[in-house]
């Protein structure tokens, strides 16, 4: 048994417990510190990147791009490069062309008077990017499902996507669906 504690030592406990909130609080800082410290350091420059470990943002993407004809340059970096003007091969699509572009969105039926936005496309340094291949893209899906997750920007990118494709799907061959609360919109193309 126990010997009975001093009314002093009791206190000195009683002080010395972390509150639910503040070890919470220490058990998140902790969290984000082992989680994305790595990354911190390499931002600030005091620490090079593990060699083989994937980062939060990848670096430079090597070999064939994801849906494009041709394959792309050894040790392209496509995350340095600038904006260039292209009037040959942009837009890609036409906004009045695409059903699937929700009507508060479409720049060009709310009366924007220029296209010039249209006709720009990234050009890493020293590198070029293949061309966008839809067929490619929808063979390599063929049976397969795509998710996008995220906001409205993430939403933007799913509906410039489905208009880049909806040219190469019979309109008998694909349906759309959005729920009630626009929350989520499913394409399907059979």
């Amino acid at each position: 048994m126990k010997p009975p504690l001093s009314s002093s030592s009791s206190a000195v406990l009683r002080k010395a417990r972390l509150s639910p909130y503040l070890f919470t609080l220490l058990a998140f800082i902790v969290f984000v510190s082992i989680l994305y410290g790595e990354d911190f350091m390499c931002t600030l420059g005091q620490l090079e990147p593990i060699p083989g470990r994937a980062m939060s943002k990848p670096v430079k993407r090597r070999g064939k791009l994801a849906f494009a004809i041709g394959k792309g340059e050894e040790g392209c970096d496509i995350f340095s490069g600038r904006w260039v003007r292209d009037e040959l091969t942009r837009p890609l699509y036409e906004e009045s062309e695409c059903p699937y572009i929700q009507p508060q969105l479409t720049c060009q039926e709310h009366g924007r008077p220029d296209k010039d936005y249209q006709k720009w496309r990234w050009q890493p340094h020293g590198c070029d990017l293949p061309s966008f291949n839809a067929t490619l893209m929808l063979e390599t899906l063929r049976g397969k499902r795509m998710m996008f997750v995220g906001d409205s920007l993430n939403r933007g990118q799913y509906i410039s996507m489905i208009c880049l494709l909806h040219k190469l799907i019979p309109d008998d061959q694909k349906s759309m669906k959005t729920h009630k609360n626009g929350s989520l919109t499913i394409f399907k193309a059979r």
